[in-house]
């Protein structure tokens, strides 16, 4: 099935922290969001992005704050080392904002941040696709921009504050708490959620600066991302083989058109990864008649049909090269077995 996207799990630590400070169960506000809360702990952990989503407002529901994404800052999670050392060791706050785009994906595979410059002012950006805006949880968005702007002020200044505050959610009816929280104008009911500096304070130098460190956690970051990728590319390269057999032998050109990339593209990224399509075809045809044939109620005529071969004849053939005997005898010895 094709690759679903996740979230950092350590995020959900700040989450169930916050729910305890408000008195809430973490556990079984997790439990409700279908979400392990355990995992919370392993640096290296990932929850489903739209469960994590559900679990924001279930979150707020439970501590009965709306709110309650901007107080889970102030528990001051640590969401991954290398990530947090890369952007606190930029030269200036302009250069943390654009490693924070780059390794963004890192953190929520489900949305993007994009900065942009009119005039005076720079704007960071929280970018969903169609896909994803209505899954999007309004507290997670509060939390992200109350988390960047609470690490600015500890890397820069106590005092420092944004030109203005965009949210795409509509106003609350009690604003107290963000304008207390961002201590600059905050708009809401926006097209974009967005963060306005001025361009001027964005290129001061951070004292905490470490060019050397600051590249080296870049790339570790960016070379997870990499791994993420390839890893998707074949997911789904294998998704679309299985959902296209049933209408004969899809080549290479139709897999790579129903992912949206160039035939040549997927030939790159998958010899990268040490294979070919041919072969992924092949393993893919392999592994699901196995599972077809474990399967009695399924004829060998609808199998062959499922992995795309014109005839049984040809499945037969095909079967006892990779297996080393024959479907029937195969189906046989399974049961057997069971």
């Amino acid at each position: 099935m094709i690759k679903k996207e996740t979230t950092i799990a350590t995020l959900g630590r700040a989450i169930s922290i916050t729910l305890e400070h408000y008195g809430c169960d973490s556990k079984a506000v997790f439990d409700a969001a279908g979400l392990d809360i355990s995992l919370s702990y392993d640096p290296g952990a990932r929850y489903d992005s739209r469960k994590f989503a559900n679990l924001w407002r279930l979150a707020a529901h439970a501590s009965g704050d709306p709110a309650f994404g901007l107080e889970v800052p102030k528990v001051r999670p640590p969401l991954n080392p290398a990530l947090d050392a890369a952007f606190s060791s930029s030269d200036n706050l302009l250069q943390a904002l654009d490693r924070l785009c780059k390794m963004f994906h890192f953190v929520n595979e489900m949305s993007a941040l994009k900065l942009s410059q009119e005039g005076s002012s720079i704007f960071l950006e929280y970018i969903t696709s169609e896909v994803h805006r209505e899954v999007v949880a309004f507290e997670g968005i509060d939390a992200l921009f109350a988390a960047l702007i609470h690490n600015i002020r500890q890397l820069m200044d106590p005092d420092f504050k944004a030109k203005g505050v965009y949210f795409v959610r509509p106003e609350p009816e009690k604003v107290g708490p963000y304008l207390e929280m961002f201590n600059a104008p905050v708009m809401f009911g926006q097209s974009i959620n967005r963060l306005e500096f001025d361009s001027a304070l964005l290129s001061k130098p951070l004292l905490s600066a470490n060019p050397e460190i600051a590249h080296l956690n870049e790339q570790i970051v960016l070379e997870y991302l990499e791994r993420s990728e390839r890893d998707e590319v074949l997911l789904n390269t294998r998704f679309h083989i299985i959902a296209q057999l049933p209408y004969g032998e899809p080549n290479q050109e139709v897999i790579a058109g129903l992912m949206n990339i160039s035939s040549r593209q997927l030939r790159r990224k998958l010899n990268e990864l040490g294979t070919n399509y041919s072969q992924v075809l092949l393993d893919v045809r392999h592994e699901m008649a196995k599972k077809y044939l474990s399967q009695n109620k399924l004829a060998l005529s609808e199998i062959t049909q499922l992995l795309g071969f014109s005839d049984q004849s040809n499945f037969t053939k095909a079967f006892k090269r990779w297996q080393g005997e024959t479907p029937i005898a195969f189906r046989k010895n399974t049961a057997i077995s069971i």
